[in-house]
C-alpha cells in the first residue's frame, strides 16, 4: 500500500438477505483516500452511504472485498479486534449522535476515555479542553442552527446540561465533535 494511502477498500460489497432475496447495498467500490484528506460521500437515498460508512468505521463486514486503514486489513478482523479498532484508530460522529441521555455535556465528551481506561479526573480534564475549544470554535464561526428534531431522531439542542460551565456548548453535534475528539487522544501520565 501507498504509505499516502490511509484508508483504501478494493471490490468491496456487502449483500443483505431480505427473506430468500439477497439485496445489494453496496457494489464493487473500489477507492484510496490519502491521510489528511476530507472527502465527503453523497448520492440518493439508499446508494449504499451509510453501508459504506458502516464498513469503513468496523460497524458491518463486507460479504466480499478487502479494507484497509492504515495498512491494516480490518475487513477480516474478528468481533474482538474491531471492537478495538473502533476505540483506537476511528472515530465516527453520528447523524443521531448517539448522546447519552443521562449524562451531562462533560460526561459525554469524555465517555470514550472510560473505555480507555483513562483515570475520571484525567478524562474530565480533557472533555472540558475539547469543550472549551468546541465552544470557541463555534463562537468563531458562528454556531449552527438545528432543527428540534428530525427524522433520524436528532437529540435537540439544549437538552443536555453542560455540568461544568455555563459557556460550553449544549447542542448534540457540538458535544459529539467533542467527544470524537476525546477518543483520538492519547494520556501519557508525567
Amino acid at each position: 500500500m501507498d504509505a499516502d494511502r490511509f484508508i483504501e477498500t478494493t471490490g468491496l460489497s456487502r449483500l443483505y438477505a431480505c427473506g430468500e432475496v439477497e439485496v445489494p447495498a453496496l457494489r464493487d467500490v473500489t477507492l484510496s483516500i490519502a491521510r489528511g484528506r476530507f472527502v465527503g460521500v453523497t448520492g440518493a437515498s439508499g446508494s449504499g452511504k451509510s453501508t459504506l460508512m458502516n464498513l469503513l468505521g468496523g460497524l458491518d463486514t463486507p460479504s466480499s472485498g478487502t479494507i484497509r486503514v492504515a495498512g491494516r486489513l480490518i475487513s477480516d478482523l474478528g468481533k474482538k479486534d474491531l471492537a478495538l479498532y473502533r476505540r483506537n484508530t476511528i472515530g465516527m460522529i453520528f447523524q443521531s449522535f448517539n448522546l447519552v441521555n443521562a449524562y451531562t455535556a462533560i460526561e459525554n465528551a469524555a465517555f470514550p476515555l472510560l473505555f480507555a481506561g483513562v483515570a475520571k479526573k484525567h478524562r474530565l480534564d480533557r472533555a472540558a479542553e475539547l469543550l472549551d475549544s468546541v465552544w470557541r470554535a463555534e463562537r468563531t464561526i458562528g454556531r449552527p442552527s438545528f432543527p428540534a428534531a428530525s427524522s433520524s431522531g436528532s437529540q435537540s439542542p439544549g437538552r443536555w446540561s453542560t455540568g461544568r460551565r455555563s459557556c460550553w456548548p449544549t447542542n448534540p453535534q457540538a458535544i459529539s465533535t467533542a467527544r470524537h475528539l476525546a477518543r483520538s487522544w492519547r494520556f501519557s501520565p508525567s
